[in-house]
This record gives C-alpha cells, structure tokens and sequence, in this order.
C-alpha cells in the first residue's frame, strides 16, 4: 500500500511538473507586415512565492487572490504555478518597452498555437496579441495592442467553461482575410 501511494505521489509531482514545464521558457513570435518586422519575447518561469505578497480577499461565495495587490488572473483559488517575467517587443529592430503592470497579474499563460495568436494591426505599426490562458474556472483572455510608439493596451476577461478553441479561431479568421 505504501509503495502505491508513493508511486502515485511521484506521478503526481512528474505530471505537475511536465505541464508546469511546457509554459516555462522563452517564447518568441515574428510577424511582419508591409515591410516591417515585429518581434516578440514572452519569458516566463516558476512562480516564486517568496517574491510576492499574496492575500485572499471574499468576494460573494468565493475566494479571490490577489498577488502584489492585484487579482490573479489564470488560478481558481489556487498559487499560480507559471508567471510571465518579461515581454520583450521589437518593432524594426527597435526595442519598445512594456510595463510589467500589463502582464504582472497574468498567470498560467498558454502559447500552443490554439490560444495564442498575434497579427499586425491595420496601422502597420501595431500589433495584437491574443492569449487564452490557463484552464476550466481559473481561464481567463488578454488582448494586447503593443505599439511601435510605446502606447500599449490591455483589455483582459476572466472566465470560465469557454469554447477557447472557436474564441480563438473567430479572431484568427477575422485577421486571415
């Protein structure tokens, strides 16, 4: 019985792990558009606890997280397990900034190919960037329209039990014409 319940601990473990690593790293993303190039860094990393003040607050029946003050996007009452260090954007070679309080309060983000996507604005000197992140109650979307003159926006939603894949998909093919 002990070795069963031990295997079934390192199972556990090996599998949190293997989806924890599949969002950890850097992620990198081009696209270009009518002679400009734009690039894109995510990178993310573990969740360190001891970085951050983290407090519980009620709101109607639930419990609401909040780190560093604000609201976690991506965890059902839950530590987040992944966070986004940074966001690195180039436009034309030229380094944009992002402030960290664009992406600070996202968690478990999702880069496979189905909940992520960027395409360049209409403009030619703008970029959205489109994420579906983390799973079931915790899920939540985040646009970004990142700027070759540094005026970023956000708009972002939590939700839950959302078709991601036709969200997505509508936005894609909205920009595929």
């Amino acid at each position: 019985m002990k070795r069963v319940m031990l295997l079934s601990m390192v199972l556990l473990i090996t599998s949190t792990l293997a989806a924890e690593s599949n969002n950890v790293g850097t992620f990198r993303f081009v696209e270009k558009v009518g002679g400009h190039t734009v690039r894109l860094l995510f990178t993310t990393a573990p969740f360190e606890r001891s970085k951050h003040r983290i407090t519980f607050r009620k709101r109607l029946d639930s419990r609401v997280l909040e780190v560093d003050g604000r609201e976690a996007l991506g965890v059902d009452e839950d530590i987040p397990k992944v966070e986004i260090r940074s966001i690195k954007f180039q436009f034309d070679g030229r380094v944009v900034e992002v402030p960290r309080s664009l992406y600070a309060d996202c968690f478990e983000p999702n880069f496979k190919k189905e909940y992520f996507a960027i395409k360049a604005g209409d403009d030619r000197k703008s970029l959205f960037v489109f994420m579906d992140a983390s799973d079931g109650a915790g899920g939540y979307l985040v646009v970004w329209v990142l700027r070759s003159d540094g005026l970023h926006s956000r708009f972002s939603c939590p939700f839950s039990d959302c078709d991601y894949t036709r969200f997505m998909s509508y936005f894609v093919d909205q920009f595929s014409r």
